[in-house]
């Protein structure tokens, strides 16, 4: 497969720089994250390897497509934090049979 100049894949990435949605990209040694990724990635750092306790269900929803996607939001207080935040999680579940 021929590879592309970099200055090409620049050119084709760049249209994501202000999107709101988490865009990555890699092809070869060239790597793109826009801002939105970026600052998802900083966020999963503060909370890598945190330890959360479970406060309470606030909503789940179920979408069936390929399968079933849980689109659930939940609140819990991480350890080192004294205050219940929101957070919101998707689970993918594909059965195997």
């Amino acid at each position: 497969m021929e590879q592309k100049p970099v200055e090409d894949l620049v050119e084709y990435f760049s249209k994501h720089d202000d999107s709101d949605f988490p865009y990555y990209g890699k092809r070869g040694k060239f790597e793109y994250k826009n801002e939105a990724y970026r600052k998802l990635e900083a966020l999963i750092q503060i909370y890598k390897g945190a330890t959360f306790v479970f406060h309470g269900l606030v909503k789940c929803t179920i979408a069936l497509i390929n399968g079933r996607i849980y689109y659930i939001t939940f609140t819990a207080k991480a350890e080192e934090d004294p205050e219940v935040r929101e957070y919101a999680t998707k689970i993918y579940y594909v059965p195997t049979w």
